[in-house]
């Protein structure tokens, strides 16, 4: 079929034809935003655990554990005021 004699679309069909591509959109958008958000989340949990193992090796460190013991009374004296 040429174009010439191709049936019209209602106004109607048009809108909804619209709308229907409207709601695709935005879901595409939501779904895009969610894949978003669950990226930073992971990012944000890989950069927490890789603190966590530092501190964790800081409070391994003999300097840590000397200034535990050094700073002890200090901490006992400050608890009790």
């Amino acid at each position: 079929m040429s174009k010439k004699n191709a049936p019209k679309k209602t106004e109607a069909a048009i809108e909804e034809e619209l709308q229907a591509m409207r709601r695709a959109d935005q879901f595409i958008g939501m779904r895009a935003e969610r894949d978003e958000a669950n990226y930073r989340k992971e990012k944000a949990e890989r950069e927490l655990r890789a603190v966590r193992l530092e501190l964790q090796a800081v409070k391994a460190s003999r300097t840590w554990k000397i200034g535990r013991v050094v700073l002890a009374p200090y901490r006992w004296i400050a608890r009790k005021k």
